[in-house]
């Protein structure tokens, strides 16, 4: 039973830290009312990179070298 508790431990702490670290790198961001009002003429705000159609942004306040990656808009 605790082999598989700390295994599942594991397992879900990997997924997470995937997902925090190197979500914005393959988790998809579609185009949706936002984009023709409140984000019309800002897609640096909602895409990453700017990129409209590209993946969503990573809402850290700096990169993990400490440029500003979400402050700037924030």
């Amino acid at each position: 039973m605790t082999k598989h508790i700390v295994g599942q431990a594991v397992f879900q702490l990997t997924v997470l830290i995937i997902f925090v670290f190197f979500g914005e790198l393959f988790i998809p961001e579609y185009s949706d009312s936002y984009d023709t009002t409140i984000f019309s003429g800002k897609a640096s705000y909602k895409w990453h990179n700017g990129v409209v159609g590209g993946t969503i942004r990573s809402g850290r306040l700096n990169n993990i070298t400490g440029d500003d990656d979400y402050s700037s808009i924030l």
